[in-house]
């Protein structure tokens, strides 16, 4: 995967209501990106043998 740039992380802030500035959306997209780069070298393998997580829903007001 492609490392997360400014504008992506911005762009993920907007998407559920913030406004992220140039200096912290760096910091995010360095973070993100080392994340995601970690993630992507669990063999496949081993991840086909994961159960999927329960969802449980919320009561809504």
């Amino acid at each position: 995967m492609n490392k997360l740039n400014v504008e992506d992380v911005q762009e993920l802030g907007r998407v559920v209501g913030l406004r992220i500035e140039d200096v912290p959306a760096k910091t995010i997209a360095s973070r993100l990106s080392g994340i995601i780069a970690e993630l992507d070298e669990i063999p496949e393998d081993l991840l086909m043998s994961v159960e999927p997580a329960h969802v449980f829903a919320t009561e809504e007001e």
